[in-house]
């Protein structure tokens, strides 16, 4: 074969397996939900019941809307949840797609941000590869097969949205104020929403050194403060701390043991082991320091990675909420799989802050340890995922075939589904009533 043919075909050939490696990780998450996610309310989704009963009512009481959950005010994640479940009758693998479809939107945002940076050349997208598999990582088993979860997803896609929001209104301002609504949904979608405030306002105070004018800057910036003052007392209005968790603030009391929780957060992404997440955490902070200190120095160039400085400080942002809040669980509490996608956006943050160092020798070392760390993470998307699926499917189906016994059945076998089987019982009453969730296929039943 010709040598122009051939370097033809060889180029296709590495477009088309770069291609596949951008969107495999979607198709293997999704493939993950279909295999083992089962449609059955559990655990905090029996303190929505009851207000999914009042919605096929007719009605929507604020007070259920708005009220606390935990540290949390699920407000748009209770709204999303009603919506979700009158069109499917409350199938709760609806939830878990919903999860799954946000993530993928993330990653469209995230590739967007890094199109339009480093363009579309081979070699660009070639080094896009790492974020679709850190961001759709297995290791975020619980929030892909617990429909609940929902908000966790929620609240990560538009924490992304309003850093993109905020990004593009350089040259469309209007989208500026998209980014004011996105952080108040974001706000009141799970507790570490709360950290869009302080990571927008980073952003802003950021963009002055991209051309924006003083006047204009004090204004976005006021703006910010404003409405993020106002949302923030919209939040804690009433705030109760939750019964039965660590003290809010104790784990600062002991220095050392805060230090390894905060680690422990931050490697949790890339290990499954609870012992090891420390360690790598470690690393990971000292990786995400080196960024932040070549950026402070001026090796960043901006224009190349608009997003990644407050990518990377919104994952220290919640890795410190996650610790305050959770730390007195202890680092296994901290190391459970739903908190994986909180601090996923700090490594894509460091991958496209890696291809903006204009030291050469400095990008070599950081492209080197952003790879190294998704070799971590996809290891640790397949390590011991595939067998906790199983069981959570085999559980999941155990509660399914009990709640559809639930008249008969003792409350002892109800407490698997919630803590507090009455609740199950008038919930699962307002299920069968509505024909919901597993009772979709149920002959109708008057409630009692």
């Amino acid at each position: 074969m010709p040598a122009g043919p051939r370097r033809d075909l060889t180029r296709t050939a590495k477009i088309g397996a770069a291609r596949l490696l951008l969107i495999a990780p979607a198709f293997i998450s999704f493939n993950y939900i279909f295999r083992f996610a089962v449609d059955v309310p559990y655990w905090d989704a029996w303190q929505f019941v009851p207000l999914l009963g009042e919605f096929y009512e007719g009605k929507l009481p604020l007070e259920l809307l708005i009220q606390q959950h935990n540290e949390h005010r699920i407000v748009l994640p209770r709204i999303l949840m009603l919506l979700l479940a009158r069109l499917t009758h409350y199938d709760t693998r609806a939830e878990m797609y919903a999860s799954w479809l946000m993530l993928c939107v993330i990653v469209i945002l995230y590739f967007l941000v890094h199109a339009r940076s480093i363009g579309t050349s081979f070699s660009s997208v070639a080094a896009f590869v790492p974020i679709p598999w850190v961001v759709l990582t297995l290791g975020q088993h619980e929030n892909l097969l617990w429909g609940w979860q929902i908000q966790v997803a929620l609240a990560a896609l538009l924490l992304v949205v309003t850093l993109f929001f905020i990004e593009t209104s350089l040259v469309r301002p209007w989208r500026f104020v998209l980014a004011l609504m996105t952080a108040a949904g974001c706000t009141f979608s799970f507790g570490t929403g709360l950290i869009v405030w302080p990571t927008g306002l980073l952003q802003l105070l950021l963009l002055a050194r991209r051309g924006i004018s003083p006047s204009r800057r004090n204004l976005a910036t006021g703006t910010w403060i404003l409405g993020g003052t106002c949302c923030l007392a919209l939040y804690f209005s009433g705030y109760r701390a939750p019964s039965g968790h660590p003290r809010f603030l104790g784990p600062l009391q002991h220095p050392g043991a805060f230090f390894a929780a905060l680690c422990a957060v931050l490697g949790n992404p890339f290990t499954s082991n609870a012992m090891l997440a420390p360690i790598i955490g470690a690393v990971v902070l000292a990786f995400l320091t080196a960024v932040l200190l070549l950026a402070a120095r001026g090796g960043l160039d901006w224009q190349r990675a608009p997003l990644a400085i407050p990518l990377i400080a919104s994952s220290l942002f919640a890795a410190l909420l996650i610790v305050i809040g959770r730390g007195g669980f202890g680092i296994p509490e901290l190391t459970i799989s739903r908190y994986v996608t909180l601090v996923v956006p700090g490594f894509a943050g460091a991958q496209m802050a890696a291809l903006a160092i204009r030291d050469r020798r400095s990008r070599l070392f950081l492209e080197i340890a952003v790879w190294s760390l998704a070799g971590m993470a996809v290891f640790a998307s397949f390590d011991g995922t595939y067998s906790a699926g199983r069981e959570r499917r085999a559980i999941m189906s155990a509660y399914r075939r009990t709640l559809r016994d639930y008249r008969s059945v003792p409350d002892s076998d109800l407490t698997g589904l919630f803590a507090d089987p009455l609740l199950v019982r008038k919930g699962a009453d307002v299920l069968q009533t509505y024909r919901l969730s597993v009772f979709r296929s149920a002959p109708f039943a008057s409630r009692d």
